[in-house]
């Protein structure tokens, strides 16, 4: 049977919508985060909170939304206005290109203008954000409304190909988000994205250009429908609903927003513990979101196509929100677990990074894909309970997209100025369920009043109030405890909040390890496990300068090791940059010398735009120590930018010197090469060190200013043997006290660097290479024993940079023995670090008795043995089996000439004890005295 031409006309214009309404979702999409990112980059740069990039963008969303609607209304011709839109979007984008130069000079000028109160300067900041995403954001609000008025033609089919549109364009919006983020931006870079998305929006508007002048969009007038009819359509909704109950819903609906906002904020707050602090975590957040409104829209259909009264229907949606969170109160102890599990099973594996994506997508699906589609839904049963005039459609479209955007932004704010300072995260989480049940259940109750279906709603009441109590029973206990990542109790230390933060310290009272919470979320590893490389990073910087440093730069206080390193060399003037003024207030529990930190002259903090501040003055440093562990901010990927290096290498003195710590745990051997390229693209002078203690899970990269990497030995003895006694007594490290252990830990130079870095990329904040936040990275052994392969086969010896041996301190000779001694047994102990990864204990025993064997002075061999035979030794022994026992034990640690001595005193108390000559003759042959060897095994015979 043949189709009515006239099918086939309005088959094609749909179809033809549809592609168009989806290529352009993607291009928006692309050009959008594209100059979202470059913002975000200058508030990476120079510290301006991520807030007030979400929220300006929102809000200029919502702007824009509601103008496209009144637009829409007035305007016959809208793809004709949507044309000269993308027009301007693409000129706007090139514009933006053009000006990114002087952009960080405005911040300079307007933004850290020293003298200006904070609250100031955060407006100033906000502003110029608002001014940055101001035309885009109100263009893509104006071209999405538009879009959805001109495309819902037929007012019998208003609802339906509104969320057909809808739809359309959130897809086209997932896609455009994932392009970019995982695709573009790493492989060209987030400028040349901008300026390929402006150049395919001009593409796209002429195309859009071309087919208006020449083809008819409009789509044919449903078969005998009048414009009476067509308001008798929508007012027929409105005879059913007073006028008080559609005010009602659309302030609920206002209310849902908020609580879908502060909802986001806390779920984020949960994903990154849970997933780990990494920026694919928030970029699988956005997708899940936006995928959980699509889902909503896309269920709305089916909803509709039923003759439903949407008033009741809507009133459930925040109960069965509220509902799920109560769920999720039970289920997020659970996904912590399973979690663990499954990456602790595939940490030794090569499909380590594909559990960790499956995890991403099982975890975000879980947390935001319910909560959104029911936002989505709520969406489509709003606009429907409210347009009341299909002339009208736009302005009442835009006026919802308004409120979505701006009352999300409501709740994203108060979450993190009003809740995150006042109440924990399962607080929070608490408030928000309670909210939403009430919210439902107030809605079903005036429903309940109107209609007298009072029984129904009593049950649903009941059944709410009882499942919420039952969640906060059941999970009262276990959701902290995910938080404190550990089942056994620990002791509540410091707890305090600012206007941004909560910080909290624990101690567990089994292990007395550290946990600190930022936020009710844990930040990183226990504060105190980086301080083997902070002990190196506050060292090699102060050994290496030819002069007598006076100022220095630390990024992140740390445990407070490197600033007290510092002002024990006598340093003038430090400028610490921290996250929160709470931190000095926290820092005496990491370390109690870290009391007097607060009080010395020396020490200044810098919090919040004051670092901006610094990062763009014309100070000088004479080092520069990049610490940041702990706390540390949600996207630290500055740190290991090009951007970041090369504003460090700017506020160096001529002779200066910066220290760069790397997690190698979390890096693989590409990333490591990569960050290895793009430091020494800003510092040409580089050098790696290692302090090779199996606790170390860090190598420090440093750069020199000035050509030429030398080590002054005669300088470095006397700083080193000069040191405070203090600080050796509270900072435990050979490096502090033995100048051989210090030099010990150089690995390579430049030249080793120029090699490693061949065909390598450079990391920067416009081309993402590193994608990661690096203390809060999964653990993967496979990263640390690549690296320490690489270490241990690129290794070069430290002599050749030595310089200034002067007779009176140590003869030249003495100096390179004892150099070459280290550094041959440190082929060993590279070997005995990678066997501790393996978990092959008589490898890792092997190849400390070789290094200790070929060094006596070698701390970590001697530590080693001392910790792993001590334990075995027998206190105070008498008899001559007691003494042969432990002279054995002395020989398994190669120390030979204790063995024998034990053996001579063993022999004395009883002549013809066959062992003891059996193992005195095992001690000269491994000594090299065969004839004395073969003396003690012929007295064992006789």
């Amino acid at each position: 049977m043949t189709k009515d031409p006239k099918y086939f006309r309005q088959l094609i214009i749909r179809q033809s919508l549809i592609i168009l309404t989806f290529m352009g979702s993607v291009l928006t999409f692309i050009f959008l985060f594209s100059l979202f990112r470059l913002i975000s980059n200058i508030g990476v740069l120079f510290s301006i909170p991520f807030i007030c990039e979400l929220c300006s963008l929102l809000i200029c969303f919502g702007w824009g939304a509601i103008i496209g609607g009144k637009l829409g209304d007035r305007k016959k011709d809208s793809l004709t206005l949507l044309y000269s839109l993308i027009i301007i979007s693409g000129f706007y984008g090139a514009i933006f290109v053009l000006s990114l130069p002087i952009l960080p000079r405005l911040f300079e000028v307007i933004v850290f203008k020293p003298g200006l109160p904070s609250y100031i300067k955060e407006g100033f900041a906000f502003s110029l954000i608002l001014l940055m995403t101001l035309i885009p954001a109100i263009i893509t609000g104006v071209c999405f409304a538009i879009s959805c008025r001109f495309f819902s033609q037929q007012p019998t089919q208003y609802v339906r190909s509104l969320t057909l549109i809808i739809a359309v364009f959130l897809t086209g919006a997932i896609v455009g988000i994932m392009a970019s983020n995982f695709s573009l931006f790493n492989v060209l870079g987030v400028k040349q994205t901008l300026i390929l998305a402006v150049a395919l929006l001009f593409i796209f508007a002429f195309i859009l250009k071309l087919i208006n002048s020449n083809l008819d969009f409009k789509l044919p007038a449903d078969n005998g429908f009048s414009q009476t009819q067509q308001l008798s359509l929508f007012n027929a909704s409105s005879q059913k609903m007073q006028r008080f109950f559609r005010k009602t819903t659309f302030l609920a609906f206002a209310f849902q927003c908020v609580l879908f906002g502060s909802l986001m904020t806390l779920l984020l707050k949960i994903c990154l513990y849970l997933m780990g602090n990494d920026i694919y975590v928030i970029s699988f957040s956005v997708l899940m979101i936006l995928a959980g409104l699509l889902f909503g829209v896309i269920g709305s259909r089916k909803l509709l196509s039923r003759s439903l009264n949407l008033f009741p229907v809507f009133g459930l949606l925040p109960i069965f929100a509220g509902v799920y969170l109560a769920i999720l109160l039970l289920l997020i102890p659970l996904i912590k677990r399973f979690n663990d599990a499954v990456l602790s099973a595939a940490a030794i594996s090569d499909s380590f990074w594909t559990c960790k994506v499956v995890i991403y997508f099982i975890n975000t699906l879980i947390l935001y894909a319910i909560p959104a589609a029911l936002l989505g839904l709520a969406l489509v049963l709003i606009i429907q309970i409210t347009t009341d005039s299909y002339q009208k459609r736009g302005s009442r479209f835009g006026s919802t997209l308004m409120i979505l955007s701006f009352f999300s932004t409501l709740g994203i704010y108060l979450t993190r100025v009003v809740l995150s300072p006042r109440l924990n995260i399962y607080h929070s989480f608490i408030l928000i369920t309670a909210l939403s049940l009430g919210v439902g259940l107030i809605l079903l109750f005036l429903y309940s009043l109107q209609f007298g279906k009072t029984r129904r709603i009593s049950y649903i009441f009941i059944t709410v109030i009882i499942l919420f109590c039952v969640s906060l029973f059941l999970s009262a206990g276990n959701f902290q405890k995910i938080f404190l990542d550990t089942n056994s109790p620990s002791e509540l230390l410091f707890e305090q909040s600012d206007n941004n933060t909560t910080l909290t310290l624990r101690r567990e009272l089994q292990s007395n390890q550290l946990l600190l919470e930022s936020n009710a979320r844990l930040v990183g590893e226990s504060p105190l496990q980086s301080r083997q490389v902070e002990t190196l990073a506050g060292l090699i910087p102060m050994l290496l300068h030819n002069k007598q440093p006076e100022s220095a730069l630390l990024f992140g206080l740390g445990s407070g090791e490197i600033a007290w390193i510092l002002l024990n060399f006598n340093i003038n003037k430090i400028d610490c940059i921290i996250e929160s003024p709470l931190i000095p207030e926290l820092a005496p529990y990491l370390h109690p010398q870290n009391q007097r930190l607060q009080k010395d002259e020396r020490v200044n903090f810098l919090c919040g735009f004051d670092k901006g501040a610094v990062q763009l003055s014309s100070a000088q440093y004479d080092v520069i120590i990049s610490a940041c562990f702990h706390p540390k901010p949600v996207d630290d990927r500055k740190y290991f930018s090009l951007e970041f290096f090369e504003s460090c290498h700017r506020l160096l003195r001529p002779s200066g010197i910066f220290a760069a710590p790397a997690p190698i745990y979390a890096l693989s051997l590409e990333n490591f090469k990569v960050i290895l390229k793009t430091f020494h693209s800003a510092f040409p002078t580089s050098a790696i060190f290692y302090d090779k203690n199996p606790s170390n899970n860090f190598a420090l990269l440093v750069g020199v200013k000035q050509s030429g990497l030398k080590f002054d030995f005669d300088k470095i003895s006397h700083q080193i043997n000069n040191l405070n006694i203090n600080i050796r007594a509270n900072f435990e490290s050979p490096i502090l006290t033995d100048v051989y252990e210090a030099l010990d830990c150089f690995l390579f130079g430049p030249e080793v660097f120029m090699q490693l870095m061949a065909g390598v990329s450079v990391n920067s904040l416009n081309q993402p290479i590193l994608e990661f936040s690096a203390p809060k990275v999964s653990k993967n052994p496979n990263n640390l024993v690549q690296l320490l392969h690489l270490f241990n086969s690129s290794r070069e010896s430290v002599y050749r940079y030595v310089t200034n041996i002067k007779p009176e301190t140590a003869p030249r000779q003495l100096v390179k023995f004892k150099i070459e001694s280290y550094y041959k047994s440190s082929d060993y102990i590279f070997n005995a670090l990678i066997a501790q990864q393996l978990k092959r204990e008589k490898k890792v025993v092997y190849f400390y008795q070789q290094a200790y064997r070929i060094n006596r002075s070698n701390y970590s061999a001697r530590k080693f043995l001392d910790d792993y035979y001590n334990p075995l030794l027998i206190a105070e022994p008498k008899t001559a089996f007691e003494l042969t026992e432990n002279a054995k034990i002395y020989f398994q640690k190669t120390e030979y000439e204790e063995a024998i001595l034990l053996l001579v005193q063993a022999i004395e108390q009883d002549k013809n004890y066959a062992p003891a000559y059996f193992a005195l003759g095992l001690n000269y042959e491994a000594l090299g005295d065969l004839s004395a060897a073969a003396e003690m095994y012929r007295k064992t015979l006789e």
